[in-house]
């Protein structure tokens, strides 16, 4: 059979996705995709395109769906003509609704620790959501070493390595709901939890969990978790290794950036008990020897920094401590 102009260009599917737009902070947008059989120019086919919102009782409805309605109607006009000058010679009506935007959550900024001073507070930053979920796991200062065993992946997100060994074990933890203010699903909307509550003797090692929840009707949707472990603190550390295999510890006021005199340093072991503990002098550094020695329950495993109401603490083997 001889192909014809009317067998060569025929429109193929109409449909929708959610696209992320990188230039608008990866907001995600509703894009409608108009297939071909073959090529048409942009300018051409936007003079023969319509879209409509269709009424709820318009007797449209989608397939395996019960009653629900089609949202829109996108129409292709005849008289359309491809790049290769073939005529789209009938006219099509087709019905679609546009996907949902997708929920999502995310501690709205980078790093770890947050000053002590000052009013300790967690920023979010969440699109589609009219609730936030926020878990607070404040883990109990001498459960570093668990911390540290039981974890692996980065600092500032670590994954326990059993369901059987989770926060849960280690901390007390608070849970919130913060209502959000209502925006357009695809905008941004931020939020903030102040943790001046949840310090305890003004030390605070947390665990943050955020997830977005929207609410339609009976039903609830939620979005994937961000996690972060933050630290309030005062004190910096940094750990200088040498050739020698010693070890010099320097803690700093991460406000003012002056040395820190008479920060107790320890040493901890797998079992949580100090193998070495030292006081930093006037320049704010500590030094340790080669602690290879340590084996077992002694096996170092953190640097645990404590100064009058600050506490901090630095992972041994963490992959991103360098």
């Amino acid at each position: 059979k001889i192909p014809s102009s009317s067998t060569l260009f025929k429109l193929v599917s109409v449909n929708s996705r959610i696209v992320t737009n990188e230039q608008k902070a990866d907001a995600p947008e509703q894009i409608v995709f108009v297939n071909f059989s073959t090529a048409v120019q942009p300018v051409d086919l936007e003079k023969h395109l319509a879209f409509y919102r269709l009424p709820e009782d318009c007797g449209k409805v989608r397939s395996g769906t019960g009653s629900k309605p089609w949202e829109k109607a996108v129409r292709v006009q005849k008289g359309l003509n491809s790049v290769e000058g073939y005529l789209f010679n009938e006219e099509n009506v087709s019905y679609l609704t546009p996907p949902v935007y997708p929920l999502q959550a995310e501690i709205a900024f980078d790093g770890s620790l947050i000053p002590l001073r000052g009013n300790p507070a967690v920023s979010f930053v969440s699109r589609g959501a009219d609730t936030l979920n926020v878990e607070v796991a404040r883990i109990r200062p001498d459960e570093l070493n668990h911390l540290m065993t039981q974890t692996y992946g980065s600092y500032d997100r670590p994954g326990f390595n059993s369901y059987n060994f989770t926060e849960e074990n280690i901390s007390e933890i608070f849970r919130r709901d913060l209502p959000l203010k209502q925006v357009h699903p695809a905008e941004q909307n931020f939020s903030s939890l102040d943790l001046q509550p949840y310090l305890q003797g003004r030390k605070g090692i947390f665990l943050i969990k955020a997830k977005a929840v929207r609410h339609e009707g009976k039903q609830q949707y939620s979005s994937a978790e961000d996690r972060r472990l933050i630290v309030v603190t005062d004190l910096g550390i940094i750990v200088k290794d040498n050739l020698d295999n010693s070890h010099d510890l320097f803690v700093s006021d991460i406000v003012s950036g002056k040395p820190v005199r008479g920060a107790v340093v320890e040493l901890l072991g797998k079992n949580g008990l100090p193998v070495l503990t030292r006081t930093t002098n006037e320049n704010g550094e500590a030094s340790f020897p080669d602690y290879k020695a340590f084996k077992d329950e002694k096996t170092p495993v953190v640097y645990k920094v404590v100064y009058k109401d600050s506490i901090s603490f630095l992972p041994l083997q963490r992959f991103d401590r360098r």
